[in-house]
């Protein structure tokens, strides 16, 4: 049989609307088409929309949902509960574009036709919102960092060359984000986000070279090597745009800083007797613990290890004790007791047990 590959447009959208009328009435909310649903570039301007998704508005609506070919075309009506339409108007998803893009062709009432478009209004206003899209660009980031992460432990460059166009997408999908928009933006089947970044404002320095490179790359340590070098340049990139901001504590951990104070005396331990080892362990756990002090201190006066070098552990010794002088002196400016005494008497004047 030879397909001519006519592309139908009304025609599914009209069978579609007999169908949430007739066999599916009451179950089915809006129906939804738009201008790229199941095409390629070839089929722009072919049809004015086309059938793509409808909202169900019970269990049995979800049984609407059908795929299948007319004339070498394939086609695909699915479900899409209102949702996970609400999390990809909360940018929850990477699919910005069916309800950006989404128009209804048929609505059950109209306060289902008002549903869909708040929705829609919400989307644009999420994308308009440089402080959101800022978290979801920090969201996107760490889905790029988890992939890279099993990469890194792969030999297959097929695998590979999936999780490379995942970190792909997620990264240049939080970039369209803090711009505005969003990826596949009034593309008909296209999937390279690069002809899009290469229109927009605020980009990585290096990310679209980088993300140019994914498709060429012959082996899967270069494959590896670009997702890095993209995920660096989006880190930075994020740090311009909304620099961390600690929170500001006005309560801190009792006893934090007495409880902490053995590891500042095990680091000078290990660091007097050369032991690199010890005091490189202690000194990442100092680090660490840091983190609950809030706004207390900056991220380089509690970055210790980037002063740690085992050919050097004075260095490394007089660094923390200088971060512990710092730490004393903050809590004692923001009022913290910090419970300390110079000799066993002092100690047991206030804290003995020999009178009652």
């Amino acid at each position: 049989m030879e397909y001519t590959g006519k592309l139908l447009g009304q025609e599914l959208i009209d069978w579609a609307i007999r169908g949430a009328e007739t066999v599916y009435k009451g179950q089915i909310s809006v129906i939804v088409a738009d201008r790229f649903a199941n095409m390629h570039p070839g089929d722009a301007g072919k049809t004015p929309l086309a059938l793509t998704y409808y909202v169900p508005k019970t269990q049995e609506g979800a049984h609407a949902a059908k795929t299948f070919i007319i004339d070498g075309v394939g086609y695909d009506y699915w479900a899409l509960p209102w949702e996970r339409l609400e999390g990809i108007a909360d940018m929850e998803e990477t699919i910005a574009f069916v309800l950006a893009e989404g128009e209804v062709v048929w609505a059950e009432s109209e306060e289902d036709r008002a549903h869909f478009y708040a929705l829609k209004e919400r989307l644009f206003r999420n994308l308009s919102d440089i402080k959101y899209v800022c978290r979801i660009l920090a969201d996107r980031l760490n889905e790029a960092m988890e992939i890279y992460k099993s990469m890194s432990f792969e030999d297959d460059i097929g695998k590979l060359r999936m999780g490379a166009r995942f970190v792909g997408e997620s990264l240049s999908d939080a970039i369209a984000a803090v711009n505005g928009t969003y990826i596949k933006c009034g593309e008909h089947g296209t999937d390279d986000p690069v002809p899009l970044l290469s229109r927009l404002r605020r980009v990585p320095d290096g990310y679209i070279d980088l993300q140019k490179k994914l498709c060429t790359a012959k082996d899967g340590e270069e494959l590896t090597s670009l997702c890095r070098g993209m995920i660096r340049t989006v880190r930075r990139f994020l740090t311009e745009l909304l620099p961390e901001q600690r929170p500001e504590k006005t309560e801190y951990p009792v006893g934090w800083y007495e409880e902490l104070i053995y590891t500042w005396r095990r680091i000078k331990y290990f660091c007097d007797r050369g032991d690199a080892a010890n005091a490189f362990g202690w000194g990442a756990y100092l680090q660490l613990d840091m983190r609950v002090l809030g706004d207390l201190l900056t991220d380089d006066e509690q970055n210790i290890l980037r002063d740690f070098d085992h050919e050097n552990l004075s260095r490394f010794a007089e660094r923390a004790e200088e971060v512990r002088a710092l730490v004393h002196t903050r809590l004692r400016e923001r009022g913290v007791r910090i419970c300390e005494y110079e000799t066993l008497d002092a100690f047991l004047r206030e804290n003995g047990y020999d009178e009652v």
